[in-house]
């Protein structure tokens, strides 16, 4: 359960600063003065690398400032450590018996393309929006697949300790795009699910991030210059079918001059 509200922490806090930012550039018109020496896909992706750097440090703050507090309430306090303090730290530590470099550092992996999949989709819900008062409006996708993958990651957390949950249950959640950055890297350094079954959902999510990345592409540079009420999601794919449509007829004139 740490390890959900943890994924969710870094996936929300990435997500909303690059949506949030976004809006403010579309609100504030400082977006179109950017367009002249700037792509629009490449501001996303600086947006995106911006807010994973700007997160990945302020959790690195907190842990040397946990690492900290502890050294020095040592100091202050003594080093005594009670029967229980001590029998509760090796329960933690066999728990983490399985725990190696390769596992960790799939996990972390695993951590940072989930929090690229959802920051995409956070760019394209900030596109979707004009004005600031319409910024929780237009971020309603993005929170409710936030929502759907950690609630997924509770629920099964929740049966494994009721032990009532199959393998096959396990492993299908870890896979699953939406709920596999929260699902996974626990499981991982659990012990509860292979290096293998890592491996096929890293690449699994990767796949789909590539895929929702294409298709960003195709639709974020209308939806950046957009200014009026808020796009659903049926107006996004039309504006993408249409750019399809038109990138195809492009071509199909481009071969008719060869």
């Amino acid at each position: 359960l740490a390890g959900i509200v943890i994924v969710l922490m870094i996936v929300n806090m990435g997500g909303g600063q690059i949506a949030l930012s976004i809006v403010t550039e579309k609100s504030t018109k400082v977006v179109e003065y950017l367009m002249i020496n700037v792509r629009p896909m490449a501001l996303i992706v600086g947006k995106i690398l911006a807010a994973l750097t700007t997160v990945l440090i302020q959790f690195a703050a907190c842990g040397v400032s946990y690492l900290l507090s502890r050294e020095i309430a040592k100091l202050i306090f003594g080093t005594a450590q009670s029967g229980a303090e001590a029998e509760q730290k090796s329960g933690i530590m066999e728990l983490f018996a399985h725990v190696n470099g390769g596992t960790l550092l799939l996990a972390a992996v695993m951590i940072l393309v989930g929090v690229l999949f959802f920051s995409i989709v956070a760019g394209l819900a900030g596109a979707s929006v004009s004005r600031m008062e319409e910024m929780a409006e237009g971020l309603k996708l993005y929170q409710m697949l936030l929502v759907v993958g950690s609630y997924v990651g509770i629920f099964l957390c929740i049966m494994q300790m009721m032990g009532k949950v199959s393998d096959v249950v396990v492993n299908i959640c870890c896979i699953l795009p939406l709920s596999a950055p929260f699902v996974l890297p626990a499981n991982l350094l659990l012990g509860k699910v292979g290096v293998v079954t890592g491996l096929v959902s890293l690449a699994v999510v990767t796949v789909c991030t590539a895929a929702l990345f294409s298709f960003t592409a195709k639709v974020y540079e209308s939806m950046i210059f957009y200014n009026g009420n808020v796009l659903k999601l049926k107006d996004i794919l039309q504006i993408a079918k249409n750019r399809r449509v038109a990138a195809e007829s492009v071509g199909k004139e481009g071969g008719h001059h060869e």
